[in-house]
């Protein structure tokens, strides 16, 4: 799994995925390993899956979400 330095750049180009936009790289991840016969999956991989795999979710609906979270109880 990446860590350090590249586990932050990976965070940071995967900013306003949702989670199911997110299992969509880890899966396209995978499968750019298996193209390659790779042993193990990089952060290559996930560079590579994050330039094919768009966020589904809008921005817009991200930030509503964000601000329910804010304002509502059950997140506190």
């Amino acid at each position: 799994r990446p860590r350090g330095a590249q586990g932050v750049q990976l965070a940071r180009a995967a900013e306003g995925y949702s989670g199911a936009d997110l299992e969509n790289v880890v899966r396209e991840a995978g499968m750019c390993a298996i193209r390659e016969n790779a042993k193990k999956v990089r952060a290559k991989h996930f560079q590579a899956a994050l330039k094919q795999v768009m966020p589904v979710t809008r921005k817009e609906h991200m930030e509503r979400i964000s601000k329910f979270k804010n304002t509502s109880l059950m997140y506190r």
